[in-house]
Formats: C-alpha cells, structure tokens, sequence
C-alpha cells in the first residue's frame, strides 16, 4: 500500500476498472459530481431522513466485511432500489496524513492505511493510537459559537462501527434474539453518518471466483461546497490544520459501484481491490 510503483495486479485492476467506469461513465468520476451525491446524502441524514440503502457489518468468508441492502421505504413503483453503475456508495474515514506527516506510529501493525495517488493516505483504524489522534484532532476544529455551542466539523461517530454486529443473531435462541438486536440498535443510532463504513470492505484479490463489485475513488472535501451544518457529516480530519486553507477542508477517499447494486435480502457483500485507489 506503501510502494510508489504499481504491480501487475494493479495494473490489471486500473485497466478492469477504466474499462468499467472510464470509458463508460466518465461523468461519474468527477469531485463535483460526487459532490452532488454527498450533498443529497448529507441533507437527508440532516432531516433525519431515511436513506435509500442501508450498508450492513457482518460475518463474511474474510471475517468482518460491508453488506448492501435496498431499503423497502424507497421502492418505486414496486421496483427494487438499484444503485446504478459509476455512483458512490460510501466513504473511507478517518485522519489524511500528508506525504510528510508523522504516521509511523498510527501504521505499526495498521491495515486499515489507505493511500492516494498524491501519497496522502487515510487512516482508517478505529482503535488503538489511531482513535485517540482522530477524536483529538476533532476537538481541535470545532467552532465555539458565542452562545457557548459547538459546531462540529468532523464526525467521529464512524469509530463505534467496531462494536456492531447486524448478523448477531446468527446461532441464537429465541430468547437472546430481541435483547441482541437491541442492543444492536441502540448501538447504530450512536452512528452519525452510516455511509462512513468504507474501512471494512474486504478485497478479492486473492480469490478467484470474486471480483471487485465497488472500487476507491479519491475526492476532496472543498470548502465551497459544505456548509457548516453539514461538515458534521464528514467522516474525515487532516492531520494539519488547515484553517488557514481557503480551498480544502480535507482530503478523502469514496467507494463507487463498478455495477449495479441491488439486494433485497442484504447479503450483497461489497468487494474493492485494496491495491490501487484512482
């Protein structure tokens, strides 16, 4: 994740995904058209509005892994919601560190460290050195209004997706069913913005029989694109302070659908290709 030169099995996957995305859908990869996407997002989750999907954390084949699941609430017509081809799905928290940074002690025995083309990289750890770092630099930015309220630039909600399970029944009885998926749901309503769960999805680089159904996709949180009320949202802080930065509020990573995604029962498991990030 670290070397400055692609492998063959990056450049596979860059070829696989231009030809997915590039050459089909190039309007989707673009930071304002994302944008458009985080806004609507964003908005609803500020109006306590359902979204149109619900991502799930639950047991896979490489243990804890990103599920999709249409939600009932938006069917159309008797139609399935389908996320189309080239639209984002979620989004990779956590601190950026620039090229320059001090990270050595956040990357011991770190795998959830996800690098930019520009050698920026998001760490998404939700333990340890690397919570602590993020819940401090949070602090750092708020905004101190004079009625002695707090505007929140950063959401560090995502850091309780460690503790859910939304496949906790699985091997219950009876009894244990209703206590577990309160607990379960209680545990959700402390998650601020659901779509910051891009740090659990698993790669099939090392299986054959899958393929890579999401892909990274670098984008910018932009300062004239985001209004305060909704940078409570952005799961994601730059190690530097950038206050002092007209243009950016931090650097991030998204997951965009390489297909159609639809899934009624929630058992469409999101695959990337840890490997490479466009």
């Amino acid at each position: 994740m670290f070397s400055l030169f692609p492998s063959k099995i990056q450049r596979q996957e860059e070829i696989f995904r231009n030809c997915k995305l590039l050459n089909e859908l190039p309007h989707c990869l673009n930071n304002d058209y994302i944008t458009q996407q985080l806004y609507h997002y964003f908005q609803l989750l500020y109006n306590k509005q359902p979204l149109p999907f619900t991502l799930l954390k639950k047991k896979s084949k490489f243990g804890d892994g990103v599920f999709f699941k249409s939600n009932n609430n938006h069917l159309d017509n008797n139609n399935k919601f389908i996320l189309k081809k080239g639209n984002l799905i979620c989004i990779y928290p956590g601190t950026c560190y620039e090229i320059n940074d001090p990270i050595f002690f956040s990357s011991f025995k770190n795998s959830f460290i996800n690098q930019r083309n520009d050698f920026s990289r998001i760490d998404g750890k939700d333990c340890g050195i690397s919570k602590y770092i993020y819940l401090s630099l949070c602090k750092r930015d708020y905004i101190y209004l004079k009625d002695k309220s707090i505007i929140q630039q950063a959401d560090n909600s995502w850091l309780n997706f460690k503790d859910i399970h939304d496949d906790c029944n699985d091997g219950l009885t009876n009894n244990n069913i209703k206590e577990n998926v309160q607990k379960n749901e209680e545990k959700r309503r402390l998650i601020k913005n659901p779509l910051a769960i891009g740090h659990y999805i698993n790669s099939p680089v090392n299986n054959n029989n899958l393929k890579s159904n999401v892909m990274y996709f670098e984008y910018n949180f932009l300062q004239k694109d985001w209004p305060l009320h909704l940078r409570q949202f952005i799961p994601n802080i730059s190690y530097n302070n950038l206050s002092n930065n007209e243009n950016l509020i931090t650097k991030s990573i998204v997951l965009l659908a390489l297909e159609d995604l639809e899934s009624e029962d929630g058992n469409l498991e999101l695959l990337a290709n840890y490997l490479n990030v466009n």
